[in-house]
């Protein structure tokens, strides 16, 4: 199983079975602790784990692998007492490849060998302009936060992709990719200086995309705004000399 093949394959379907944001993070952590496992088919997860891997409590754990099973991206089977429960990724980069060859098979079967190159190609045509509807309704600059950070910073390791994730959870997508285009145009390289400007949203308790750019046109308007020290040293200065000038004429020093 290769590790970027099935995530990029994972964003590919979540564009039609989409997925709970927890349900979203729990694929990733079963994804890290599969791949710690040297990717064997059936392995084992306690959920302290996959708590902390994922930042979710037990219970949304316990309702996010029933929604990944109940969709088709894992499979697993509980284990009485304290054991673990048994895990299975099912490979979404196979199944989109069996599915391309599925529907080949029943749109060739009752033609000649002839007919077969024709078929595939007209299949795939499809398929293109079906995603590219698909993309052109969605009208977003970029797919999502993570395909949006691989084009512009690289490859995440896994716990930067947990990272933003969890970021998502707690702000919003639209608000991380905000964070991630400012970082840009200011130059920044690295995630840690976008969680620093997450940090900041968050901790002012900017909920959407219009309170974000509110706050940044603030900051802004105030930069522009402010008097540099030396000018306001020298304005106090001609204050105290005015000052002084005035109690002279009023006599004040005899």
């Amino acid at each position: 199983m290769k590790y970027l093949s099935e995530i990029n394959a994972f964003y590919d379907r979540l564009e039609t079975d989409s997925l709970s944001k927890s349900a979203i993070l729990l694929w990733h952590a079963l994804m890290q602790t599969n791949n710690k496992c040297g990717w064997k088919e059936n392995f084992s997860a306690p959920i302290s784990v996959l708590a902390l891997k994922s930042g979710l409590k037990e219970r949304m754990i316990s309702n996010a692998r029933n929604e990944l099973k109940t969709k088709g991206y894992i499979d697993f089977q509980s284990r009485k007492g304290n054991q673990s429960a048994i895990y299975k990724m099912i490979s979404l980069s196979a199944t989109i490849a069996d599915n391309i060859a599925d529907s080949i098979a029943d749109n060739t079967s009752d033609k000649s060998a002839d007919n077969i190159a024709d078929n595939i190609a007209a299949f795939l045509d499809k398929t293109r302009e079906e995603e590219s509807i698909k993309k052109e309704e969605a009208k977003e600059p970029a797919e999502n936060a993570y395909k949006f950070y691989e084009s512009n910073f690289g490859i995440p390791s896994s716990f930067i992709t947990d990272s933003i994730f969890q970021w998502i959870d707690d702000l919003s997508e639209e608000i991380v990719l905000a964070g991630m285009k400012l970082g840009l145009q200011k130059g920044a390289r690295s995630f840690s200086y976008i969680e620093t400007i997450l940090k900041e949203w968050s901790s002012q308790q900017l909920t959407s995309i219009d309170q974000v750019r509110a706050y940044e046109e603030s900051k802004k308007q105030k930069r522009n705004n402010t008097v540099p020290f030396r000018t306001r040293e020298g304005a106090e200065k001609n204050t105290k000399v005015e000052s002084l000038l005035e109690r002279v004429r009023r006599g004040e020093f005899g």
